[in-house]
């Protein structure tokens, strides 16, 4: 005997027996139980005894609910109310019988290992659960967590667990064994084993999905089924695979899986016939081979090929289910192919020839059959290809050579028919070649057309000529529309008298030789000869096996091995298409190209427009170069141009409207087709040799410039010397010599430009100026409104003025004032560009500008000045260049410059913004404006500052920045009182100090001071505006407010360079920082006679009760009225009021800020 706990029972007894009742001892009822041959008994309130072999259906309790004492022994209890304290008698119930066998402990989940689940809770025992599944016919049982016991007929499916895992859960019907665990089963044999059958061959396949329309069609058996019976039944008919299906059906067939696969868990019902194995399920077939085979004789593995929607093999059969190797060879065979394919697991395909996509390896063409899962059938995409066994005889056809397949239409490529019918190749080349034809081609498997031209509606794939010959089917006799062309053997001869051969050249899209005619199937010398020389072209040239090629020039590509042009034939197919082509070049004769005698340089081709590039006519007619030359030399132009084959254009400048490619301008010239003379609105420019002078010219050098401009003025005009000394007066820096010859003047531009500004500058005072002329002289694709600029006379141009001007990037010409703001650059940098006006010469660079001095000076105003002073350098240093006016005493030294020590008191400021309602308010002048002029009139006003705008106003104030400050490239527009210097912009003004002072008087500085949202002075604006409002302390905050109030430094004192931001007003001035003030105090503090005890709460009960004053109130008005009344303390509140009292703080202190 044992004790085993307490637990709870119920109406249907936990243990059902009764053992007996009365006066009860745990002794006694031990002794009924056993003598019953029960396992477990219970004592239950103090005076029944139950009996039974399960306990615990309702559960264990905690012992202290079995503590009523047993009528027949009060020491001992006896259970409680619904309670059975349980023993156990010691007597076992065995559960045995032969082949019960341990198997392991094994891994479940929600699928099932075992598939029929029993929840036995508390009769959950070894004994119980072997009964169970026995009596049902499985094979092993298990027990599961406890309280579960599962049965089926294979295990292991999920793997082997942990001895220990199947330890953790205690049987339900015997808390004293264990019963598997949570997803774990105890797996124990019941001793039944299945019936045994002779399957010699059989094989499992797996489980598929059974239709209405039978997967396996026909019915092998019914009723008591087992998988040996079915094997036999199939076998005995012929049939390659069987299945079972429900426990109860035989199914037979040769193909299977039309459904798909499913997983064997769906496969478990058990078979009628033993109960041991499965026999599938519901529409679920567990499907075997019988190991009979489908032969398929005389086929051979060819390999795995490629395939695609153009298909290496044309016909595709998707025979589904039935997928096998010897299910296509049948289908291909019968149809009169010489080979088929397997591809995808699902589809048969057929043709005459494999492998025009490329081999593959044979990994990749393993997909299953459906028709056999244990075979591959190709892959996606892959064909494993076959030979059928058919062949086609062996047939001798001297000089047939196959060329590809070619479109037809409607007018015949090939133009005789000569047979129609049972077609083969072999016949159809027979019939051609014994009527002297050179080419013959099958079409759509019945016609044979000869002809001795082919390829004039172009070459297709030979992918599109697979119709089967309706003579022979292994063969391909074309497709609809299509020929399959083949060579006879038979040459016809082509002879030209006369022709050269010149050599293999290169060719691409944009033509060496300019006219291409696409002569297709007529493509031969003799007819390429023929053809160029009626049209007076000097060259011709066979091109791709396809096309003939005209010209007067050639080799502008380059040579190209002569193997190159023995690559396309006049009979082959294209095949490097505007990518390498090349020609095949000959001379229609043996004289020799024609001597170039005309004194002049070939400038390129250019486009023209309406607007003339090259504005008067020459000639029209016909014309030749060398005539057009003579006219526009006779007239005394520097350039002319051919155009369109029989115009003739002169000027003295070109390239308005762009430079294009040399192809463009080759139209035959009327008065001499073997050379080309322009082409539609194209000129073929030349120059006539005649020059165009620029003097009084002298290179500074080459400097940098970017998009923000050294020199401001970017213009296009014909060239630059005139632009830009028609914006500027005075007189040349130096004195050229323009007769010089150009080379001459060459080698002086190339040793000046490789010095300093300074030594070019001296280097180039006697040089002489055609050297520089050629880079000045400026002509590019110019604007509508630079043409206007270029009629300017030169009495108008002598008004404006600029005093340097610069080339950039051979298309631009630069002016201003001044120069090196980016800094030099090297010489070689100003050598990048050619002219756009004169290709011959250079034009600066890329963001880089060839300077030269136009030759004015700026004006200046209070010459012979002398200043004295003990200090200086109060606006800075500038560089020594601008300090170079001559002396008027000894004009051998330099004495200063233009604004160098000029204004007494006048400094620059910068640019800054100008509104409608303006920064500086006072309007001091307009006209013919200078910054000297304007300086005089604002300082005789009495003005601090003063400003100069868009060149002809004059502005004065005593505050300026209202609307912020701007780069001062933005204040370049040029003074009208004088040019060589700027005044402002538009909307821009360049602003000075005169070097009046505003001042401040009474004022101290107390000090940089913190502040916040809360404000230490609580009020704005400055000294006059907190003076009048009757403040002692302002404060600067920021460079663009006042602050005002009677207390400071409520957020503490902080280092004075924190208050260093400019002020809006006077940038030369600071005004406090963020957040931070600079305070100043306008009176004296007096020493109080009261004492200040902080800032405090007051409510409609008021904390000081008396009020004694209202309106025009301050603190010593309040200190004295409450005082004569004996009060001890008095507050002022909202500014108006005073109160008196005896108390103070009721509703607690405040910060000062609030008060």
């Amino acid at each position: 005997m044992s004790h085993i706990g307490c637990f709870v029972d119920g109406r249907r007894r936990d243990l059902p027996t009764v053992g007996g009742k009365g006066s009860m001892t745990v002794g006694r009822c031990y002794g009924l139980c056993k003598k019953k041959g029960f396992r477990f008994f219970g004592v239950q309130i103090g005076k029944q005894c139950w009996c039974g072999n399960h306990y615990g259906r309702y559960g264990r309790r905690d012992k202290r609910e079995c503590r009523y004492q047993c009528r027949g022994d009060k020491t001992t209890y006896c259970g409680g109310s619904w309670r059975n304290d349980v023993y156990a008698t010691g007597v076992v119930v065995a559960s045995k019988a032969a082949g019960v066998k341990y198997v392991g402990c094994f891994k479940d989940n929600r699928y099932r290992d075992l598939p029929v689940v029993y929840t036995a809770n508390y009769k959950t025992t070894k004994a119980y659960c072997f009964r169970y599944c026995r009596a049902k016919g499985y094979r092993y049982f298990g027990l599961q967590n406890g309280n579960a016991c599962t049965c089926g007929n294979t295990v292991g499916r999920y793997g082997k667990a942990k001895s220990k895992d199947c330890a953790r859960s205690t049987c339900k019907g015997d808390k004293r064994s264990k019963c598997g665990g949570p997803w774990r089963n105890s797996v124990f044999t019941t001793g039944l084993k299945p019936k045994s059958f002779k399957t010699p061959g059989m094989s499992h396949i797996g489980c598929f999905v059974d239709g209405r329309r039978r997967d396996l069609p026909t019915v092998g058996g019914k009723g008591s089924m087992t998988v040996g019976r079915c094997y036999g039944l199939c076998k005995k008919k012929g049939f390659r695979f069987f299945g079972v299906q429900i426990g109860k059906q035989c199914w037979c067939g040769n193909h299977y899986g039309r459904y798909g696969r499913r997983d064997k868990r769906e496969c478990r019902y058990q078979c009628r016939g033993d109960k041991t194995t499965y026999c599938g399920g519901s529409w679920r077939n567990d499907v075997y081979a019988t190991g009979l085979e489908e032969h398929a004789s005389g086929v051979t593995l060819l390999g795995c090929f490629r395939d695609n929607s153009k298909r290496d093999l044309p016909l595709v059969h998707g025979a589904g289910h039935r997928t096998t190797k010897a299910y296509c060879l049948k289908y291909c065979k019968s149809r009169g192919y010489r080979y088929f394919g397997l591809q995808a697991g699902s589809a048969c395909t057929c043709g005459n020839k494999y492998g025009s996509f490329g081999r593959v390896n044979a990994k990749q063409c393993r997909t299953r059959c459906r028709g056999d899962k244990r075979r591959t059938c190709g892959g996606s995409w892959r064909n494993s290809v076959y030979s059928t066994g058919i062949g086609s005889k062996p047939v001798r056809l001297p000089g047939l050579k196959h060329l590809g397949c070619y479109l037809d239409k409607s007018s015949r490529d090939l133009r005789k028919l000569v047979l129609s019918g049972s077609v083969t190749v072999p016949k159809c080349y027979k019939a051609c070649k014994a009527r002297k034809y050179r080419f013959f081609g099958v079409q759509n498997g019945y016609q044979c057309w000869c002809g001795n031209h082919y390829g004039r509606y172009r070459i297709r794939s030979n992918l599109e000529c697979r119709v089967q010959c309706r003579g022979d089917k292994s063969t391909y006799c074309g497709g609809a529309w299509r020929n399959n062309v083949y060579a006879t053997g038979v040459v016809v001869a082509s002879k030209a008298a006369g022709v050269k051969y010149v050599g293999c050249f290169k060719d691409n899209r944009y033509r060496d030789l300019p006219v291409v005619y696409t002569a297709n199937y007529k493509t031969t010398k003799a007819y390429c000869f023929r053809y160029c020389r009626a049209k007076g072209y000097r060259y011709f040239g066979l091109q791709n096996g396809n096309a003939c090629t005209c010209g007067n020039t050639v080799g502008r590509y380059g040579k190209a091995k002569s193997k190159d042009c023995a690559r396309s034939t006049w009979r082959q197919e294209v095949q490097m298409w505007w990518t390498m082509e090349e020609q095949r070049l000959h001379n229609r004769t043996e004289a020799q190209e024609l001597q170039d005698t005309l004194e002049c340089l070939t400038l390129r081709c250019f486009v023209d427009g309406r607007r003339r590039d090259l504005p008067t006519v020459g000639g029209k007619g016909s014309m030749t170069v060398g005539r057009c030359y003579g006219l526009c030399k006779k007239k005394g132009f520097r350039f002319f141009g051919v155009q369109i084959g029989k115009q003739c254009w002169c000027g003295n400048h070109y390239g308005r409207y762009g430079r294009r490619d040399k192809r463009e301008c080759r139209y035959q010239c009327r008065g001499d087709k073997t050379t080309y003379c322009g082409g539609s609105w194209r000129n073929d420019v030349y120059a006539t040799g005649l020059e165009e002078h620029a003097s009084g010219v002298t290179l500074l050098g080459c400097f940098r410039d970017n998009s923000k401009r050294d020199l401001p003025l970017v213009q296009a005009p014909a060239y630059c010397l005139k632009y830009c000394k028609s914006r500027a007066t005075g007189t040349l820096a130096s004195r050229l010599d323009l007769r010089a010859p150009a080379a001459t003047n060459m080698a002086a531009l190339a040793e000046s430009m490789q010095s300093s500004a300074e030594r070019a500058v001296e280097a180039t005072k006697d040089e002489p100026a055609a050297a520089l002329e050629k880079l000045c002289l400026l002509d590019w694709n110019r604007q509508q409104a630079c043409s206007s600029r270029q009629r300017l006379t030169a009495s108008a141009m002598s008004s404006q003025g600029l005093q340097v001007l610069w080339l950039q990037n051979g298309n631009a010409c630069t002016c201003g004032n001044t120069v090196g703001r980016y800094g030099k650059a090297k010489s070689k940098d100003c050598a990048r560009s050619t002219c756009k006006g004169d290709k011959r010469s250079k034009c600066g660079g890329p963001w880089r500008n060839s300077v030269f001095t136009t030759g004015l000076k700026p004006k200046s105003f209070k010459r012979k000045q002398c200043w004295c002073g003990n200090h200086y350098g109060r606006y800075g240093r500038r560089d020594k260049r601008e300090c170079r006016y001559q002396c008027r005493g000894d004009k051998t030294t330099y004495c200063g410059g233009s604004w160098r020590n000029e204004s007494p008191g006048m400094s620059h400021i910068g640019c800054f913004v100008d509104g409608r309602r303006r920064d500086l308010p006072t309007v001091g002048g307009k006209g013919s404006i200078t910054v000297g002029r304007c300086y005089g009139l604002c300082k005789k006003k009495g003005f601090r500052f003063f400003g100069v705008q868009i060149g002809k106003q004059c502005w004065c104030g005593n505050h300026y920045g209202r609307y912020g400050r701007r780069d001062k490239r933005e204040c370049r527009y040029q003074c009208r009182g004088d040019k060589t210097t700027y005044c402002g912009g538009s909307w821009r003004n360049d602003v000075y100090a005169t070097g009046l002072e505003e001042h401040a008087s009474g004022v101290t500085l107390l000090g940089c001071f913190r502040d916040n949202s809360k404000r230490d002075l609580p009020l704005a604006y400055c000294l006059k505006y907190c003076k009048s409002r009757g403040y002692r302390y302002f404060g600067l905050q920021a460079g663009s407010a006042c602050t005002c109030g009677n207390k400071y430094g409520s957020f503490g004192r902080v280092n004075a360079k924190q208050c260093r931001t400019r002020c809006r007003g006077d940038k030369r001035r600071t005004c406090g920082g963020s957040w931070r003030n600079s305070v100043y105090t306008r009176l004296e503090s007096a020493a109080s006679l009261f004492v200040h005890l902080g800032c405090y709460l007051d409510k409609s009960s008021r904390d000081l009760r008396k009020l004694v004053l209202s309106g025009s109130v301050t603190v010593p008005k309040c200190y004295k009225a409450c005082k004569a009344r004996k009060y001890r303390f008095f507050g002022v509140q909202n500014g108006y009021q005073c109160w008196c009292g005896n108390h103070y703080g009721r509703y607690r202190i405040r910060s000062n800020l609030e008060c």
